[in-house]
């Protein structure tokens, strides 16, 4: 019996304070400035759940779904010669007015594994439509009037600069 109470009293003690040290944020990597070589953006803290995040922003509902529906976003992630594809989540679509008033956005995000102490990873991110993409453009000059002329994404990874994004991480 005094053995039994012994370990109810440790496991209650260690679960106090487990639940006393808050958890680790997660971290939100800095995948484009690591990309082209920014002191310090490769580094991301160890034994922390990482993430990048983005969105698309037009200018109605229908807008956006098409471009979720379209989007071919790919994301990898090589640690010691593994390739693992990490799935892309859309979360809701939303009137925001981020860009301009009357703006619908829907942001993405995806997760990564921690890395620990001197651990590596090699990112890559790919972006691009399956078909040509009917969007909307931002205004040529500064009316501030909104999404104003027609805008054709092509299909493909060719409407999006810089594809494939690649970074390489170091858990410190």
């Amino acid at each position: 019996m005094k053995r039994h109470v012994t370990v109810c009293a440790t496991v209650v003690a260690v679960a106090a304070l487990a639940s006393a040290v808050p958890a680790a944020a997660d971290y939100r990597i800095p995948l484009f400035p690591c990309s082209i070589g920014v002191a310090g953006a490769n580094l991301v803290p160890a034994n922390t759940p990482l993430y990048f995040d983005g969105g698309w922003t037009t200018g109605n509902r229908g807008l956006v779904q098409d471009a979720i529906n379209d989007a071919v976003f790919s994301f990898t992630d090589t640690r010691a010669g593994v390739t693992t594809a990490r799935t892309v989540e859309w979360g809701p679509i939303m009137q925001d007015n981020f860009i301009f008033a009357g703006s619908w956005t829907a942001s993405f995000r995806v997760d990564f594994p921690p890395l620990a102490v001197g651990e590596t990873a090699t990112l890559t991110r790919t972006l691009g439509w399956a078909h040509p993409l009917v969007d909307l453009g931002l205004p040529t000059s500064n009316s501030g009037s909104g999404l104003l002329y027609f805008d054709l994404q092509p299909a493909g990874s060719s409407a999006f600069p810089g594809n494939p994004t690649t970074c390489t991480i170091t858990g410190v």
